[in-house]
C-alpha cells in the first residue's frame, strides 16, 4: 500500500543524490529503457518472461572460475514500465549503493535498503528538477481550480506522467509524494474522491 511506505531520513536520501553524482549517471535526457543498457555494462542480464511469477525481478551472485559474477533476471511478461523500474532498482545493488551509503550516512540501516534501491531507481529515472517541472506544467490541465483535483483526473494525471517518464503507477505517486508536491497526508489519496493539491510553484 502507498500509505505504508517509509519515509527515508533526510540524510540518507541526499546520500543517495550524492552517488547518482559520483557514479555519473546522465540523467538528462532521460534514461528510460535505456536503463536496460546501463544495467548490461554492469552485470549480466537474463529476460525471461514468467507469467505464474509475482516478482518482477532479482539478483544473485555465483562464483564462475573464480571470480564473483552478477546476474539479474528480469521478468518480461510484467509490463514495460515494471521492467524498467525494476532494472533501475537492482542496478543500486550492483553498483553498491548499499555500502556507500553505510559509509556515507550515519542514518542509514539495512532495514531501508529496498526503499534506497527504489528511490534510487526513481531518483535516476524521474530526476526531480524535471519531475517537477514536467508536473507544475501539466498538472493545470488536470485540475479543476484552486489546486483541486478529482480522483479520475489524478488518475489520468499519473498515467500521463507514467507514459512519460516509463515507469509504473504506483511510482509515479510515491514520487509526487517524494517531492512534497502531494500532501503527506494523502498517501492513500486514491481512496477519496477529490485530493487538494498541495502546490509548491512560487
Amino acid at each position: 500500500m502507498i500509505k505504508n511506505i517509509v519515509a527515508l531520513p533526510d540524510t540518507v536520501v541526499n546520500s543517495i543524490s550524492e552517488f547518482i553524482k559520483e557514479k555519473r549517471i546522465v540523467t538528462d535526457p532521460l534514461i528510460k529503457d535505456s536503463i536496460f543498457s546501463l544495467l548490461e555494462e554492469q552485470c549480466t542480464v537474463l529476460y525471461y518472461p514468467q507469467n505464474d511469477e509475482e516478482n518482477d525481478g532479482f539478483h544473485v551472485q555465483r562464483i564462475i572460475k573464480n571470480n564473483l559474477e552478477h546476474f539479474v533476471y528480469i521478468n518480461t511478461h510484467k509490463a514495460i514500465e515494471k521492467q524498467v523500474f525494476t532494472a533501475a532498482h537492482e542496478l543500486g545493488h550492483i553498483m553498491q549503493l548499499a555500502e556507500y551509503l553505510t559509509a556515507h550516512s550515519q542514518d542509514y540501516s539495512e532495514k531501508y535498503e529496498e526503499n534506497c534501491m527504489n528511490r534510487f531507481a526513481a531518483d535516476i529515472l524521474m530526476p526531480k528538477e524535471i519531475f517537477l517541472a514536467r508536473v507544475r506544467e501539466n498538472y493545470k490541465h488536470y485540475s479543476t481550480g484552486n489546486n483541486i483535483i478529482t480522483k479520475d483526473n489524478l488518475l489520468k494525471f499519473s498515467i500521463y506522467l507514467m507514459d512519460y517518464f516509463l515507469v509504473p503507477f504506483k511510482a509515479v505517486l510515491i514520487r509526487l509524494f517524494e517531492i512534497e508536491f502531494l500532501q503527506k497526508n494523502l498517501l492513500g489519496a486514491l481512496e477519496s474522491k477529490t485530493h487538494k493539491i498541495s502546490s509548491t510553484e512560487g
